[in-house]
């Protein structure tokens, strides 16, 4: 009785540890969809740059949404700056209704190079050149229904 006890405490391990490679593979973890989020805002100055914000799904379907520029005739103009950082929670915040959180973000700059303006003390060239924007990608996801 004690032997059959023990073969039996063994499968029943044995099942446990192979039970898992039976099941399909999402059944054993989590699929997700995904949707990106990319800003692209303008430092060109006195206003003349485009800026958007541009939300893409899996299926092809593209949202634009138009955003102020970083800078008006006057420079930097933090109205824009305020008018921009609300489109965008509020765009957050109604993917985060419908389930989606952010999973990661990833961003970077482009600007031209013009190194007409050189610092005396150093000699190091700068650009001078105020054009460029920013890109930054928010990528959201959601557990993928089934």
């Amino acid at each position: 009785m004690k032997i059959l006890g023990i073969m039996l405490k063994g499968l029943f391990i044995q099942i446990l540890f192979l039970l898992p490679l039976t099941l399909p593979a999402q059944t054993r973890g989590i699929v997700w969809e995904y949707q990106i989020v990319t800003a692209v805002e303008s430092v060109i100055p006195g206003g003349l740059g485009r800026s958007r914000l541009l939300l893409s799904d899996d299926g092809g379907v593209l949202e634009e949404y138009k955003m102020e520029n970083f800078f008006s005739l006057l420079g930097i103009n933090f109205k824009n700056i305020k008018s921009n950082d609300l489109l965008v929670v509020q765009k957050f915040n109604e993917l985060g209704e419908e389930g989606w959180e952010l999973a990661n973000t990833v961003s970077g700059v482009y600007s031209k190079s013009d190194v007409s303006v050189t610092d005396s003390k150093s000699g190091v060239g700068a650009s001078s050149s105020g054009e460029g924007i920013f890109i930054t990608r928010y990528i959201f996801r959601r557990q993928k229904s089934r």
